[in-house]
């Protein structure tokens, strides 16, 4: 595969082995691809569309994702914590994000639109402003997270403890006030 690649589309796709280090995408579209148990090393998406994709248990290792939106795919066991922090940025929407790591990243603004986020790990991220839009957040673990102003009100199973992470004008419904207080065994009705 060529080392760069600018304004492709790549449909139907299965990657394999090492086929994709080193290697740097822009503007390119890739859809219904299969990139599931690949390990990526190196690689760079600017402003790269995922659509129908698969990467789940890929390993991405120093991985620039920048301007990057993945929709209705894949990213099943997918731990982000070992991409390049440099310029990350990334949108997704209708993501299976199952069991996914974010731990020390920073991503603000960052929007999840109706996600599945089932035991994703969040520890020590920047998450100022995110978006949290009809997400299922059941089992997923908030530790010690900048929360600010980020937005769950249409966020749906989360446990978020107030006094391991900052949560200054964030966003939440009388209803998911469950998930704020859980650690103190209230009953709430």
């Amino acid at each position: 595969m060529e080392p760069y690649s600018v304004d492709k589309t790549f449909e139907g796709q299965k990657f394999e082995g090492d086929q994709l280090n080193e290697i740097e995408f822009e503007d390119c579209v890739f859809t219904s691809c299969h990139f599931a148990n690949l390990t990526l090393k190196k690689t760079k998406f600017v402003h790269c569309e995922f659509r129908s994709c698969d990467f789940s248990n890929s390993k991405l290792h120093i991985v620039s994702l920048q301007g990057v939106e993945f929709e209705d795919c894949k990213l099943i066991g997918v731990d982000f914590s070992h991409c390049n922090a440099f310029l990350l940025e990334m949108e997704f929407v209708q993501t299976a994000l199952d069991y996914a790591i974010f731990n020390g990243l920073s991503l603000p603004n960052t929007s999840f639109n109706h996600c599945r986020l089932v035991d994703a790990s969040f520890s020590e991220c920047d998450l100022t402003e995110a978006l949290f839009d009809g997400c299922n957040l059941a089992g997923a673990q908030f530790e010690q997270n900048v929360l600010v102003g980020a937005d769950f009100r249409e966020a749906v199973g989360y446990t978020i403890d107030p006094a391991d992470n900052n949560l200054k004008k964030a966003k939440f419904t009388s209803d998911g006030l469950k998930g704020l207080l859980s650690k103190f065994e209230l009953i709430i009705e």
